[in-house]
């Protein structure tokens, strides 16, 4: 169990365990894997937030795999790893391959932002080790940060990227706060107690017409707190965009190889890209300065405002 305080989950109501039967699991792979194969449907997305560490998720995975070698399905399985017991996820998870990717997510490398959000991580030593592993394997993690989180500033935000890059992350996820109903970040004195200032926007791609009445699924998102200013907010974001351009992308994978073995950081060659982008061409800054406007064109002060635009 956890308990997180960003995380719906983080409640009392989800540290109950409770689990369908092997041979329920593997009649459901079996029911849908003929169906998903005429529809063409590639994923899997397993609704488990701490999926392998439990010894009989690799059972499951064996059951995956072979619905993959008989139907094709899935190619690609999603579900959030537990952060805790990583040997045991990369060991069940194995047989999946790059089918599925081992996430690693940290939300925070800042022991007093961990501490705001009651959330310990795995030492960095073992989070590099586990990196390590992964990689002579030839399969890929994915780091995750969450940019908001009470206590966070512009320069940990930032150590906390140079840290998982130098661990050697495949790719590297920075999402903003969602101020979830059922967390600490709906209660007013935690609020207040970090400053914590929230915008309204449209959760990406989640809206439609439907049967003639629009719909939207909206989030309220940090965008500062008494340590990060909005500017900083944006700012971050920024980076992180020319992380997803730069590194995420794989376009210099090979450079990147090559750089690390000479003992040059990516994190550093990511900076200086991001620190002289007013020097880049101009089409390229064309694209950095839109999304910085759309990044601030996307954040509404109610629901009600942004749904009757």
């Amino acid at each position: 169990p956890f308990k997180c305080t960003f995380c719906h989950t983080g409640n009392d109501y989800y540290n109950k365990m409770n689990m369908f039967s092997i041979d329920r699991i593997a009649a459901e792979i079996e029911y849908l894997g003929p169906k998903m194969q005429e529809l063409g449907v590639v994923n899997l997305h397993i609704a488990d937030t701490n999926f392998g560490m439990i010894p009989r998720d690799k059972i499951i995975c064996e059951i995956i795999a072979k619905s993959r070698e008989k139907y094709g399905w899935p190619l690609y399985a999603m579900a959030t790893t537990g952060k805790n017991s990583k040997e045991r996820i990369i060991e069940a998870t194995q047989i999946l391959g790059n089918t599925f990717r081992v996430n690693m997510s940290v939300q925070s490398m800042d022991s007093n932002v961990l501490k705001n959000i009651n959330r310990d991580n795995i030492k960095l030593d073992h989070y590099t080790a586990v990196n390590q592993i992964l990689n002579e394997r030839g399969r890929s993690s994915a780091g995750e940060l969450i940019l908001g989180l009470p206590g966070e500033t512009r320069e940990s935000f930032l150590l906390g990227i140079k840290k998982i890059l130098d661990a050697g992350v495949s790719m590297i996820c920075s999402y903003s706060l969602m101020l979830l109903y059922g967390t600490k970040f709906k209660e007013p004195d935690y609020r207040e107690e970090f400053k914590i200032k929230g915008k309204y926007r449209i959760v990406p791609l989640n809206f439609g017409e439907y049967k003639g009445e629009k719909v939207f699924d909206i989030e309220e998102t940090g965008i500062a707190t008494k340590d990060l200013s909005f500017d900083d907010y944006l700012f971050l974001r920024g980076f992180s965009l020319i992380i997803e351009i730069i590194h995420n992308s794989r376009p210099f994978h090979e450079l990147f190889k090559f750089a690390n073995i000479q003992g040059i950081s990516i994190y550093d060659f990511v900076w200086q890209v991001y620190s002289n982008i007013e020097f880049a061409p101009e089409k390229v800054q064309e694209i950095v300065q839109s999304f910085f406007n759309e990044t601030k064109r996307e954040l509404w002060d109610s629901e009600e405002e942004l749904v009757s635009y």
